[in-house]
């Protein structure tokens, strides 16, 4: 699956993060683009950004190591519709089936 800009995809898998805040394991998440485009540097050296020290925590806690997230795009984007942003690894993206 190709990911694009400014389109809206789902949270796919079991996520007690999102669940515990947002109410659901699998958020709406509208994209916005990679970490190194919306930043100009990697999420990891993003010091004092709640947004990557959040995701870095979270990846963590799923049991991710930081050689593991690294092989992965890292995309920023906002939980719709509360508008918070969060990253999101490539591989925890779906897309909505919309009917």
């Amino acid at each position: 699956m190709k990911i694009v800009k400014g389109k809206t995809y789902r949270i796919k898998g079991i996520h007690p993060y999102f669940k515990r805040k947002y109410g659901t394991d699998n958020p709406k998440f509208e994209v916005h683009g990679t970490d190194i485009e919306f930043w100009d540097k990697s999420w990891g050296l993003m010091q004092g950004n709640p947004c990557a020290m959040l995701f870095g925590m979270r990846m963590g806690l799923e049991g991710k190591s930081i050689e593991e997230v690294d092989k992965e795009i890292v995309w920023i984007g906002h939980i719709l519709p509360s508008g918070l942003a969060e990253c999101a690894l490539e591989s925890e993206l779906e897309e909505i089936d919309v009917k």
